[in-house]
């Protein structure tokens, strides 16, 4: 997923904050544990007020996850 979310962290860099926590470390512990992540990958999705609004658990195809994110764009 890796080559995925960098292609798209450069393609919509002018309009997304994407963030890239590694789940392992202890000073992200008490996000992982807000957001609820027990699986790897997890992509949670937050508003321009940092309230989730979308959560996929698992992998995607690069269609799939740029779909994801124009839609919540367009919201």
């Amino acid at each position: 997923m890796k080559p995925i979310v960098d292609e798209l962290k450069e393609k919509y860099s002018d309009r997304i904050e994407f963030r890239i926590l590694n789940v392992d470390l202890p000073e992200v512990e008490s996000e992982s544990k807000k957001y609820e992540v027990s699986s790897i990958p997890t992509f949670i999705f937050l508003d321009s007020s940092g309230n989730k609004v979308d959560q996929v658990v698992g992998t995607m195809a690069k269609s799939e996850f740029e779909n994801k994110l124009e839609n919540l764009l367009s919201q």
